[in-house]
């Protein structure tokens, strides 16, 4: 930019006259000050993220592994201390899926010390968020007796409550409780509910065990309309865990391994 000396003032007063002098120093003030107002906007303007910044993140956000994927990777490749490390920093957070992981971590001693209160204190916390693995995996504890001490009422409550979310494996071990001569709640009707809605899933233990009730001859063949009701949501549905049956697989395995025959 061009500013006037005292020699220039001199030159140019000689060639265009004092006016013109006057005119060229106005505009270059003019134009020192536009400069002075462009260069503090900038300072003071929030930096603006680029279309290629954004993208950078993103992507980077994208390359971070899921926490949860994570516990289920190191239980497939049977690393339970690495498993159950990561599953109570979710767990504590409130993460149902880690929770009811780090219960069959706690019940089956891989990992961590075994420890049932432990175990049925993480399950349970995972079953009243409502995920229906956790509900139907309670359920046959108590039904089973193997873990911890028989209770046929608290797994009807668990079956039950998972049953109701479509449960398959619960609407199979609820009806075949409700077919227990032994258990004073026994009800004949409510098991063929049930097992009706197993086999419904595919089931056929369910549909074997239907042809045992006398009331049943055979598993008839439900309506075109009935089926797209199930399928729509007869029940409340939650979404499927996907990968549960390979922690179950994985988990089962590695016990048995580690308690011999």
């Amino acid at each position: 930019m061009f500013f006037p000396t005292d020699k220039n003032q001199t030159m140019l007063r000689r060639l265009f006259g004092k006016g013109a002098l006057a005119l060229l120093s106005s505009i270059s003030a003019g134009v020192a000050a536009v400069c002075f107002i462009q260069n503090t906007a900038a300072n003071a303007a929030p930096t603006k993220t680029t279309g290629n910044q954004k993208s950078a993140h993103e992507s980077l956000k994208a390359e971070q592994p899921d926490a949860f994927h994570e516990i289920h990777h190191h239980i497939v490749h049977r690393r339970f201390k690495l498993a159950a490390e990561r599953a109570r920093v979710l767990a504590v957070k409130g993460h149902p899926k880690a929770q009811t992981v780090l219960g069959m971590l706690y019940q089956t001693g891989l990992g961590v010390e075994k420890d049932m209160k432990v175990a049925i204190y993480w399950l349970e916390k995972a079953a009243g968020h409502g995920l229906r693995e956790a509900e139907s995996y309670l359920g046959h504890l108590y039904a089973e007796g193997k873990y911890i001490e028989k209770d046929l009422d608290k797994a009807e409550h668990w079956l039950l409550k998972a049953a109701q979310h479509g449960e398959r494996n619960a609407q199979l071990r609820l009806g075949l409780l409700y077919m227990d001569e032994t258990w004073a709640k026994r009800d004949v009707r409510h098991a063929e509910i049930w097992l009706r809605e197993a086999a419904l899933q595919g089931s056929e233990e369910a549909k074997k065990e239907l042809d045992k009730i006398p009331v049943v001859k055979a598993m008839e063949k439900r309506t075109q309309e009935s089926a797209r009701t199930y399928s729509t949501g007869l029940y409340s549905i939650k979404d499927s865990w996907a990968g549960y049956g390979e922690i179950i697989k994985s988990v089962n395995a590695a016990s048995a391994a580690t308690s011999g025959p």
